[in-house]
């Protein structure tokens, strides 16, 4: 089974905070674009439904392989070379 993939190339050079660098023109292979989204519980609870909430973005992001890790680039940031 093959997963339907796209490529993505960056326009420009990102330097996250946690010290990755990705230089501009570098091509990835990105499995899904999602929508940014943050899980808030501020203590732990059987009923979760009682105070956590679900916060979804309007932000998309692709997801992609990179030395072993998946890393989240915006979808902004990217450019689509091909989709299969």
């Amino acid at each position: 089974m093959y997963l339907l993939s796209t490529t993505v190339q960056l326009k420009a050079e990102l330097n996250p905070e946690r010290g990755f660098s990705f230089p501009a023109g570098q091509i990835y292979v990105a499995e899904e674009k999602v929508n940014s989204d943050y899980y808030h519980a501020s203590v732990f609870t059987h009923d979760p439904y009682a105070n956590h909430k679900l916060v979804t973005g309007n932000d998309e992001y692709y997801r992609i392989h990179f030395n072993h890790r998946y890393v989240f680039v915006k979808a902004s940031d990217v450019e689509v070379v091909s989709q299969r």
